[in-house]
């Protein structure tokens, strides 16, 4: 294999790594299904990248009282939320949308196979 190939072979799965991992921004063309789909992705990678997609998409007033990603990280890890991280399986139905907030339920199967269901809404 030539050095010139394996540069550009190189280059070109560091840029598709590089783009898997990016994380979405908040968008106003995100449905809110889209948002709360995100946050749990964020979730159930339970690592940095994904526990910072989910803070991103967080309501600024949720931010307020959570501070910033180090603290909403530990507070995941309390007995209410601590099932999200690393769940096997959310499933996302719409409930309402009225007034500027959508609300859905959220059956989560955590990783241990409990199951909890959220009532999840996003304004």
């Amino acid at each position: 294999m030539s050095r010139l190939f394996r540069i550009v072979f190189f280059a070109i799965v560091v840029s598709l790594t590089a783009i898997a991992h990016a994380q979405q921004k908040p968008d106003p063309s995100l449905s809110p299904q889209d948002v709360v789909a995100l946050q749990l992705e964020g979730f159930k990678k339970n690592d940095i990248e994904g526990l910072r997609q989910a803070w991103e998409f967080a309501h600024p007033s949720n931010k307020a009282v959570t501070g910033p990603l180090e603290r909403f990280a530990l507070m995941l890890n309390a007995p209410n939320y601590k099932i999200l991280l690393g769940h096997r399986k959310a499933e996302i139905k719409p409930v309402t949308e009225e007034g500027g907030v959508a609300t859905f339920e959220v059956t989560v199967v955590g990783a241990e196979g409990a199951v909890v269901i959220y009532s999840w809404s996003l304004q």
